[in-house]
């Protein structure tokens, strides 16, 4: 069968994000291709056969198509600014029979009939922050495959490990003398290369690496293809990004370690890890768990793209057997960064034949809140045994359980296990910190109303598989109890903070035993219970707007609307925007408006064959704490 077409007539091929990407609690299904920061490209069939899906959605896919080919893979084309001409009226009367934005149906097969090279669409960024085309393909199964089997992008620029990690995996473990996590960071573009510094150990230590791959002079951060390490010439870890499924990916967590920075992945393969391509097995424990056998063992990490571009380092690790107190650190070990050959002077101005030799490196502790922010006694330490005792401790101070230590005292500790029936992959301890609230930092003109209590849920590793119910933050609600209401108050909701503000997360619920509240927790951080008691706000003039016919009829081959599309500014400092609230209406007649949130806007597409004239316009908004705007906004099509 004829190769696939590539879906954009650009002439370059630049990835901004690659398969199998490391997302919160997911992967990366797709490949996400740069657009020249513009959106209006047309987006053709990479093969003959049908449309089988359309959805549109404020989150997620945005606007979507899905294109079942002759080859029986599905192409999934996302973040659409406009579909086809054929398909937009089969949306546009699902949403008028459904009275919402969000929609998503399937079509009998071949009742929409393409054939390659014919344009679906136009490329946007609905539901997204920036103009790019998010492309999939699936398999027979629908289980997502790497585009770049089937689609060549130029690429002559090899992975780089820009950093290394050695992790102690037991209370007993030692690092160059030291109980904690120590680093090895590169010093210059090229990352860490030839012979590294070497490492001495006493128990049992895993290591994580935190790796990039880049295709073009752009440098978009992406993730290699293939990740190997050999101990002692023997692979005992690899992991490649084929393929995998939808039902499994959360398995994801029990791969990555989570930092403030960027997430690092483990060397090593996990028990409950099941994901398609990976192999290997917690090596650094050894036969009895106890660690390596004693004396000198070395490891070679190889990070390879899909353009078989490779990069390798290697390091030596010297166990010590039964030792205790200090072990002198090796630091006079000789850092090797002679470049050998290939084309590598995009990345720096240096040509592939100069030697370059960067100073010597040392294995060194990670800088204060490294791994947690303002808690960086609590180290990522791997588990080997399951937990024993009561799931919730109260007053606990460091814990020792025979596999991790955890330096700071806590308020409590949550026992999770699968055995308990939790969420969760493997066994883990999750600290309930108490923290506070720099309500200066709340949000803009005081949106969120709230005390000074707040709680850091974290841990030492994250393996889980759905969110955790746990005990709400701070204190601030009262006790549902006997006659007491089962919802919680008006306008009260759970935040996290995350990129230096406080985002809003979910609603507090009643614990099953009825006398508590709860809420699902699904990343580590900082939490805190507010009160949102601001309305949205709704873009506001006075006298009539002018709405233009537009331009142009048709662009890349697809129509345009009569009208210029009327763009609204709504926001929400607090809880932010429910999109599923979000009602327009032109002289009492309902309209289906798009949202788009990551540009604080809704977008109002008027009826083609509207006349000319004055009209009113009418936005209903809530946010998701339950405050309602409403703004009735004067127009005149001309």
């Amino acid at each position: 069968a004829p190769p696939p077409r590539w879906p954009l007539d650009l002439p370059d091929r630049y990835l901004t994000s690659n398969f199998m990407e490391h997302r919160d609690g997911r992967f990366h299904a797709g490949l996400d291709l740069k657009t020249e920061s513009m959106t209006g490209f047309a987006v053709r069939a990479v093969e003959d056969g049908y449309v089988s899906r359309l959805r549109t959605s404020p989150t997620g896919y945005g606007k979507a198509l899905y294109l079942h080919g002759r080859s029986g893979n599905t192409y999934i084309y996302a973040h659409l600014e406009r579909f086809g001409d054929r398909t937009r009226s089969l949306v546009r009367a699902e949403h008028i029979r459904s009275g919402g934005y969000r929609v998503d149906f399937s079509l009998a097969p071949r009742r929409l009939s393409v054939v390659k090279g014919e344009i679906l669409g136009l490329s946007g960024q609905s539901a997204t922050n920036g103009p790019h085309l998010h492309f999939e393909v699936r398999d027979a199964e629908q289980r997502p495959l790497n585009p770049l089997r089937f689609f060549a992008v130029p690429d002559s620029i090899p992975p780089v490990i820009e950093q290394l990690r050695a992790v102690p995996a037991s209370g007993r473990s030692r690092i160059n003398g030291h109980r904690e996590a120590q680093l090895l960071a590169a010093t210059g573009r090229r990352g860490l290369l030839g012979t590294l510094p070497a490492v001495t150990i006493t128990g049992p230590v895993a290591f994580t690496a935190r790796l990039v791959d880049r295709s073009d002079a752009m440098g978009h951060r992406l993730e290699p293809y293939t990740v190997r390490l050999l101990l002692d010439g023997q692979e005992v870890f690899a992991a490649h990004n084929d393929r995998f499924t939808f039902a499994g990916q959360s398995q994801m967590r029990l791969e990555w370690l989570q930092t403030d920075e960027r997430p690092e992945r483990w060397l090593h393969r996990r028990s409950a890890n099941r994901l398609d391509g990976r192999s290997g097995a917690e090596w650094f424990g050894g036969p009895d768990g106890r660690g390596l056998a004693a004396g000198e063992h070395r490891l070679t990490l190889i990070a390879v793209d899909h353009a078989g571009n490779r990069t390798e380092c290697n390091w030596s690790v010297r166990v010590v057997a039964g030792a205790t107190g200090s072990v002198a650190a090796d630091s006079d070990t000789a850092y090797d960064d002679t470049v050998g050959t290939g084309d590598r002077s995009d990345l720096d101005g240096r040509s592939a034949a100069e030697p370059v030799r960067k100073p010597s490196l040392t294995w060194c502790r990670a800088p204060a809140g490294a791994v947690w922010p303002g808690h960086p006694d609590i180290e990522p330490l791997v588990r080997f045994t399951p937990l024993v005792g009561p799931r919730l401790v109260a007053g606990a101070g460091p814990v020792t359980d025979g596999s991790a230590v955890f330096g700071p005292s806590s308020d409590r500790v949550l026992d999770l296990s699968p055995a308990a029936g939790d969420p969760v992959y493997e066994p883990v301890r999750l600290f309930l910190l108490p923290g506070r609230v720099d309500t200066a930092r709340v949000a803009a003109e005081q949106a969120l109303h709230t005390g000074d209590q707040a709680t850091w849920y974290l841990a030492g590793d994250w393996p889980l598989r759905a969110p955790v119910p746990v005990p709400l933050p701070g204190r601030g609600l009262p006790a549902p109890g006997v006659g007491a209401s089962p919802q919680p108050p008006a306008g009260v909701g759970v935040y996290r903070f995350a990129e230096d503000r406080w985002v809003y997360e979910d609603e507090p619920a009643v614990a099953s035993n009825g006398i508590g509240w709860i809420f699902p927790l699904v990343n580590p951080g900082r939490y805190a219970l507010m009160r949102d008691a601001t309305v949205p706000e709704i873009e506001c003039w006075e006298r009539p707007r002018p709405i233009a016919r537009g331009r142009e009829t048709s662009k890349n081959g697809v129509a345009l609307p009569v009208w210029k599309v009327l763009r609204v500014s709504i926001s929400d400092q607090g809880a932010g925007v429910d999109p599923g609230s979000i009602r327009v209406w032109l002289d009492g007649e309902t309209l289906i408006a798009e949202p788009d949130l990551p540009r604080d806007r809704v977008l109002i597409e008027l009826p083609d064959d509207l006349p000319a004239g004055d009209y009113l316009l009418g936005i209903e908004v809530a946010d998701r704490a339950g405050n309602v705007a409403m703004r009735t906004l004067p127009l005149v099509c001309h």
